[in-house]
Parts: structure tokens; C-alpha cells; sequence
């Protein structure tokens, strides 16, 4: 009988579904598009007093400020890079991380 999973980061085995494949002809099946452009806009970053970031995000349908972990909308913000000016999200229609930099 096998023993319990070691504990560990799971979320690679939901964000990243290991069973999905992209076909060549781009499309996703029910997802669309995989080229599909999200839309959100980076706008600011900002340190905390405790050291740590948050980052100003426009979306379809209102502006707000975001640390790593929170979810809005159908995303998850999973990083946020301050030196680049770039984040990372999980989009749930697309079912994948996307990176969106400031522009």
C-alpha cells in the first residue's frame, strides 16, 4: 500500500496541467485561443513597509492594488517582479500562467 504524498508544492499539477495539449492549429478547445491576449494592465508597483510587493492592476472592469497569492476576477497573481516591471498570472479561461509586463 503506498504512503502518504510527501508534503511539497503541489500547484505545478493544477497550474500546469501535465494532460494538456496545444494542437498546431493554435486553438485550446474550449479555452480558444492560445495567443488570446489578457486584459489587464500593469500600472504601478509599490514596496510594503514589511519588504514585500504590490502591484496596481487595471482589468476589464476595475483598477486595483494586488499582492502575490491574491485573485481577482478569473486570475490568481502568482509573482510579481519589480525590476523588470513584469508579473505573472494564472488565467482561468486560458488555464495557464501568463507574464504581462508594464508598458
Amino acid at each position: 500500500m503506498p504512503g502518504n504524498p510527501s508534503p511539497g508544492n503541489w500547484a505545478d499539477l493544477w497550474l500546469n496541467n501535465p494532460f494538456f495539449y496545444a494542437s498546431a492549429g493554435g486553438s485550446a478547445g474550449p479555452a480558444g485561443n492560445l495567443d488570446q491576449v489578457l486584459d489587464l494592465e500593469v500600472l504601478n508597483f509599490q514596496e510594503t513597509s514589511d519588504g514585500n510587493w504590490r502591484v496596481r492592476i487595471r482589468s476589464a472592469s476595475r483598477r486595483g492594488w494586488y499582492s502575490e497569492g491574491d485573485a481577482f476576477e478569473a486570475y490568481e497573481l502568482l509573482s510579481i517582479d519589480p525590476e523588470t516591471e513584469c508579473i505573472v498570472v494564472f488565467a482561468e479561461e486560458l488555464a495557464r500562467r501568463q507574464e504581462i509586463c508594464k508598458k
